[in-house]
């Protein structure tokens, strides 16, 4: 089997939570509070931008030239695409320069970007890779699902369409192509390097979601520790 046919296989349950969370499916119907969708954007745009550098960073460290070119091309589309739309996106919500200066970055996002950049500590690339690819891949599943039933909010309709261009699917076809190629290339320890960090990496998407839901801060992460030692 390939890497991606096993992956989706052990991190399915995972992968469904994304579809299944209220901020998702709030979404969709348009009666998601805005303030919460104001509040993802931000941690997002924290998270997108040290995702583009890690594809940067994962080019300037292979010698693998299709994977070079590869990553090169997908962090230059984050900042014409995704990064670029969610300027507009502020612009109409109003988050200022100052703001995002102010607001720290959630625990979970910041957990998810030391997740990523921890497995470029292994010398094995193909697992940063493979910790890469749930992100493209699973909001373009979602943008595919979401759309069948378009958001009567406009705002919401726009993220949604965001990750449904030709491009994307392009995209995740050649990632997908290349992560299995790299899979089958490795040794079974790294093999399972790159299943856990795959999976993890979805695990922290889910999470994402919640994160943005309840307005994850650093004090009410310490708190519901508290609650749960009660």
């Amino acid at each position: 089997m390939e890497f991606t046919d096993i992956a989706m296989e052990l991190s399915r349950e995972a992968w469904q939570a994304s579809f299944q969370h209220p901020f998702v499916l709030q979404l969709q119907e348009g009666t998601l509070e805005p303030s919460i969708f104001r509040y993802y954007l931000i941690q997002d745009a924290y998270y997108l931008k040290s995702f583009s550098e890690a594809y940067h960073l994962l080019a300037d460290k292979t010698s693998n030239q299709e994977m070079k070119r590869l990553l090169k091309q997908n962090a230059q589309s984050l900042v014409e695409g995704e990064l670029f739309i969610r300027q507009q996106f502020f612009k109409e919500l109003g988050i200022s320069d100052q703001e995002m200066e102010e607001q720290p970055i959630a625990p979970t996002c910041y957990h998810y970007i030391s997740h990523i950049y921890r497995q470029f500590a292994e010398p094995n690339l193909g697992i940063a890779f493979a910790s890469l690819l749930p992100c493209p891949w699973l909001y373009h599943d979602l943008g595919k699902a979401l759309n069948r039933k378009p958001s009567p909010n406009p705002l919401y309709q726009q993220w949604i369409e965001t990750y449904i261009t030709d491009e994307l699917e392009q995209q995740i076809k050649e990632e997908e192509a290349l992560v299995n190629q790299l899979y089958r290339e490795s040794d079974e320890t790294d093999k399972k390097k790159m299943l856990d960090a795959f999976h993890i990496s979805v695990h922290m998407e889910a999470k994402f979601w919640e994160m943005a839901y309840q307005h994850q801060t650093w004090t009410s992460d310490l708190q519901s520790l508290e609650k749960e030692k009660k």
